[in-house]
């Protein structure tokens, strides 16, 4: 579909978060696999099963492919966002997308860039623009709806038993290399030969900085649509009602 042709799909507005992005997981998980060139021996079901929800939200379940059990490729479903266990009085910040140096500054999520990198397949994701109360969401795909790659990083480690605020983060581009706003914080979106390095336990952090500063694929790579949409009014950023969803600049 060519650049700003409006399509009608009803979208949740985002009520609750000042985070301005959704994600669409609808595909078989087989088929993501297929197109990272993968062979995965995880149990058919999550291989066969997408999300109850087309659209999904922060705290959602998303499948995410990872080689984090001994190097082996393997899909698992894991939560969007991530807490890091505090032992001060403060609530703690809950992470669900971090710029490339903001996650390697940071001790809460270093260790996850270092050890737990992972990637999240997509269908689509969706971005809103414009003011609140009148924000208009946009799909964001690659042409002909072709599988994307996101890359994420996740404290949690197959085999261990799941801490409360356990998930996953999305690395998001640096400023300036957003779609619909340049200061945007659109995803990092590989090719499937950088996304398998970016995934391999072998890949160095430095290696995998490198990938997410410089071989994200660029803006006119994608393509997008404004849609139509019977959802309710986006709340502004500053709204009461926002919990403490943490994003980095």
């Amino acid at each position: 579909m060519p650049r700003g042709t409006a399509i009608a799909l009803w979208v949740p507005t985002p009520r609750r978060t000042a985070m301005r992005m959704r994600l669409a997981q609808s595909s078989l998980g087989v088929s993501y696999l297929d197109a990272l060139g993968w062979n995965d021996p995880s149990p058919r079901p999550i291989l066969d099963a997408a999300p109850d929800h087309p659209v999904l939200s922060p705290g959602d379940k998303v499948r995410v492919l990872h080689r984090l059990d001994h190097g082996a490729p393997a899909m698992a479903w894991l939560p969007w966002g991530y807490t890091p266990a505090t032992d001060s009085q403060r609530r703690p910040d809950h992470y669900l997308h971090a710029r490339v140096e903001t996650a390697l500054a940071m001790p809460a999520l270093r260790r996850a860039w270092r050890e737990g990198r992972c990637l999240v397949p997509l269908d689509a994701w969706f971005e809103w623009q414009g003011e609140a109360g009148n924000a208009i969401p946009y799909r964001i795909q690659l042409p002909r709806g072709a599988p994307l790659f996101a890359a994420a990083i996740t404290d949690a480690r197959p085999g261990r038993g799941k801490r409360a605020g356990s998930g996953l983060v999305l690395i998001s581009a640096q400023e300036g290399n957003g779609l619909l706003d340049a200061q945007g914080h659109r995803p990092v979106v590989l090719a499937e030969e950088d996304a398998r390095v970016w995934a391999d336990p072998q890949t160095t952090p430095e290696h995998a900085r490198l990938l997410a500063l410089e071989f994200l694929l660029p803006p006119p790579a994608f393509e997008w649509q404004a849609l139509q949409t019977e959802s309710a009014p986006l709340p502004a950023p500053e709204d009461a009602a926002t919990p403490p969803h943490h994003v980095e600049g």
